[in-house]
């Protein structure tokens, strides 16, 4: 139990900054849609949240069977609006995005057998694209990671790694 919860935890919080940032950017008046399946998405994670404390409810079920369909219809018509309009690179990220999480989510119903590995697939077939999502629309650029390193540390003489400068040292202690 304690690692789904944390993976529902890890997964809520990667699509609440996804949507945080998708709106603070501006894109949702490029694709109107997928700011609808994220409004749906973080509404249900508040949900689900509410429902755990409540010990699962009996209308819990049937509020996460509609809330699936809704979602999966809402990611069609994202999909379709964001292949569209191909041209606008934000809605490339989202048909490369939300395509890969329902291709793995609709290939995990079919190609498992077992409930768990299919809840598995599930998940990660939805926090690996979200990833993606969120590292494309903030801009964050990992792939300098490596140089920003090589800028904050410099290996000396000894053989030893030291803070290239002021705020690296007063960050690292």
């Amino acid at each position: 139990m304690n690692k789904a919860l944390t993976f529902w935890i890890a997964c809520a919080s990667v699509l609440f900054l996804l949507s945080l940032v998708w709106l603070d950017q501006g894109f949702h008046k490029k694709n109107v849609l997928f700011s609808v399946w994220l409004l749906g998405g973080v509404s249900m994670q508040l949900i689900a949240a509410w429902a755990l404390a409540l010990h699962r409810p009996s209308w819990f079920a049937d509020v996460g069977r509609a809330s699936g369909l809704a979602a999966a219809a809402l990611a069609v018509a994202a999909i379709a609006l964001a292949a569209m309009h191909w041209s606008c690179p934000v809605n490339r990220v989202v048909l490369l995005g939300l395509g890969g999480m329902l291709a793995l989510q609709f290939g995990s119903e079919l190609l498992t057998g077992a409930a768990s590995a299919r809840a598995w697939i599930r998940n990660v077939g939805f926090f690996g694209p979200s990833l993606y999502m969120l590292i494309s629309f903030s801009g964050a650029r990992l792939d300098r990671l490596p140089v920003w390193a090589g800028r904050i540390f410099h290996l000396t003489q000894d053989g030893r790694w030291r803070a290239a400068s002021g705020w690296a040292r007063a960050l690292l202690g």
